[in-house]
């Protein structure tokens, strides 16, 4: 599959607006039979885009609106309707560090992904200047 990505029947993707273009490349290279979630977290309603794919994805949109970055997106990631155990899934999350960890680690002890089921990115840590 394009992009690194893992061939899943399920797959879902987190991140916040520093994710977003890798988000959507990996939409729009997905097959017309993948399905998930895709839980993509901003500042307020007028960074919501349009996003193409022909997968049968759901992009939910989290406005922050003020709320701590991260904090949204940890919350959906765990309270994402993980399919059956029988199908195949990836998950993919880009985000802050603090949310990266917590996330991961989720995935890692509740969810019990196995390492090829799921990558987490950290793109930026809160407090420290952008390089």
């Amino acid at each position: 599959m394009a992009g690194g990505m893992t061939e899943a029947d399920w797959h879902l993707f987190a991140g916040d607006e520093t994710a977003l273009p890798a988000i959507a490349r990996m939409l729009e290279a997905l097959p017309r039979n993948a399905c998930g979630e895709a839980f993509i977290e901003v500042a307020d309603e007028r960074e919501i885009q349009p996003i193409a794919s022909n997968a049968d994805i759901e992009v939910k949109w989290l406005c922050r609106n003020g709320a701590e970055a991260g904090a949204m997106s940890r919350q959906a990631v765990e309270q994402a309707r993980f399919p059956d155990s029988h199908s195949s899934v990836h998950a993919w999350v880009g985000c802050e560090y603090d949310a990266f960890r917590a996330i991961r680690s989720h995935r890692r002890q509740i969810r019990c992904l196995k390492k090829h089921e799921h990558l987490a990115v950290s793109y930026w840590r809160r407090g420290e200047a952008q390089a």
